[in-house]
């Protein structure tokens, strides 16, 4: 069996310990290796192969570690490349409403369709897509590889290392207290994300393509570039070079940005000059800020400052501040 390796410990959660040893599940391992080669000859069809790796296992004594033991024992394997779908499989039937990744395989698609009443949160090494179309709370505290989230409904956050495409098509709130490449939409214009996007961390691009509402407390490089009308973009943080280029909708620059962006096309574009408009909307957003904070160290305070700050409420409140500094919007 291959041994584990762990370069970091994720945020909060420890790393196993050095004399840990997984136990294979005999039966379990069988399985796996003939869904392996099913799935192997139409690796593309995700739902098929999900389904399937459900119905092959609903019978049998299955658990996280059982499943992360065969993981690691069948990593050689010719088509382990698809094992993400698998794994998520099991992730939906065990008992565990939380569930450690904490595993360092560069696996695609780990927490695929993750149920509504549960958790999954990475501590070690993912490939892209993790939490692919998951109606649960996905987490990321250790490495995970592009599309972060995407297409979920559920909550999606990033506390460690992400690639691009973070919350591309995703109806959930998406808020990185990381270091993410992307937090960019790459679907068609009418199948990208609604979810709010809100940065904490470190984002080289915050909100390009997005439909939604674009919130930087942290730092983006690039920000609020191609969006439609829909778009409420505010930067309370430190944003690059082009800031709302090619936009429609709001774009707020409570603090300026390096420069604002050629042909913004917005409803309302603003730097911090009018004082009817600075002071209530900086008292909203340093509450916001603050409210939202404590989810660096502990996801569930995000969870309960959603409940007070729901999307619909915050872009209202928004709106309303602006109409009443005498704004048409």
């Amino acid at each position: 069996m291959s041994k584990l390796a762990y370069k970091f410990k994720g945020s909060g959660f420890d790393a196993p310990e050095e004399k840990r040893k997984y136990k294979q599940n005999r039966e379990l391992a069988d399985t796996f290796k003939k869904w392996l080669e099913i799935s192997g000859r139409d690796s593309e069809n995700y739902w098929h192969n999900y389904k399937l790796a459900i119905k092959m296992t609903k019978n049998l004594e299955i658990s996280v570690t059982s499943l992360h033991a065969l993981l690691v024992a069948h990593q050689d394997h010719k088509y382990f490349e698809h094992a993400g779908i698998f794994a998520s499989a099991v992730y939906n039937q065990v008992p565990d409403k939380e569930i450690i990744y904490d595993l360092e395989l560069d696996l695609t698609n780990i927490g695929l369709y993750l149920s509504k009443d549960k958790t999954i949160i990475n501590t070690g090494i993912a490939g892209g897509v993790f939490g692919h179309m998951s109606e649960g709370t996905v987490i990321n505290k250790g490495k995970a590889g592009d599309s972060l989230g995407a297409d979920a409904t559920g909550l999606v956050v990033n506390m460690g290392h992400a690639g691009a495409f973070m919350g591309s098509g995703a109806s959930a709130p998406i808020i990185n207290y990381g270091a993410v490449s992307e937090m960019r939409d790459n679907n068609l214009p009418d199948q990208r994300g609604t979810g709010p996007v809100i940065n904490y961390g470190h984002a080289e691009i915050l909100g390009i393509d997005f439909n939604t509402l674009i919130l930087n407390f942290g730092t983006a490089l690039k920000m609020a570039q191609d969006c439609d009308d829909k778009c409420v973009a505010i930067n309370y943080g430190k944003a690059g070079s082009d800031f709302g280029s090619y936009s429609n909708g709001i774009m707020l620059a409570v603090k300026d940005p390096e420069s604002f962006g050629a042909k913004v096309n917005a409803r309302l574009s603003w730097c911090a000059e009018d004082i009817k408009l600075t002071r209530p909307l900086n008292k909203y957003l340093k509450a916001l800020k603050e409210k939202f904070e404590p989810g660096r160290k502990d996801y569930h305070a995000v969870l309960e400052a959603l409940k007070e700050y729901p999307l619909e409420k915050i872009t209202k409140d928004i709106e309303k501040i602006v109409r009443e500094a005498g704004y048409e919007i």
